[in-house]
């Protein structure tokens, strides 16, 4: 099995759109172009693995710098073909991007994984990784009073579930 890496640009979107829609089957093709068109040009960087040359993984990440944690690199957008985990592959791009964000002088690497996605957090603790916070998110696009107001919890569906379309 011969494992390359490819550094994907703007050109690349039907490569990468094909694995962000089994990543988020929940989102139309259509916004996906239309997000990818936005990301791709505000420094978001992309890798493919080939294995025998057949585009088999995808890992996206940015590097950028916060007060807490310095100059690091966010994984994100990380998916291996169904067909074609468990093999290593996701582990060698990982291992692939973790060495670039040491080039890159990067003192963290992080990468979220929705809660529901146990593989994805079980392969991040066996990578190292640990858990240091939770991410919490607002879906801005539907009306709501003001989420401090009351002391209630209301269930939210998950923005990634797909009730989203921008």
């Amino acid at each position: 099995m011969e494992i390359k890496f490819q550094d994907l640009a703007h050109d690349d979107e039907d490569l990468v759109i094909e694995f962000l829609v089994e990543l988020y089957p929940m989102v139309s093709e259509a916004v996906l172009r239309k997000r990818f068109s936005t990301i791709s040009s505000a420094g978001w960087h992309c890798t493919v693995v080939l294995v025998d040359g057949v585009p088999t993984a995808l890992g996206g990440y940015w590097i950028q710098t916060r007060f807490w944690c310095g100059r690091y690199m966010y994984l994100d957008h990380f998916v291996t073909h169904k067909s074609r985990r468990s093999l290593g592959v996701g582990r060698a791009l990982l291992d692939h991007l973790l060495q670039r964000a040491r080039d890159e002088n990067c003192e963290t690497a992080c990468f979220d994984s929705f809660i529901a996605n146990e593989r994805g957090q079980k392969f991040g603790h066996r990578a190292g990784f640990e858990n240091v916070g939770l991410h919490f998110v607002l879906d801005l696009t539907k009306p709501t009073a003001s989420p401090l107001a009351s002391n209630k919890t209301k269930p939210v569906a998950p923005l990634w579930a797909g009730n989203r379309t921008s």
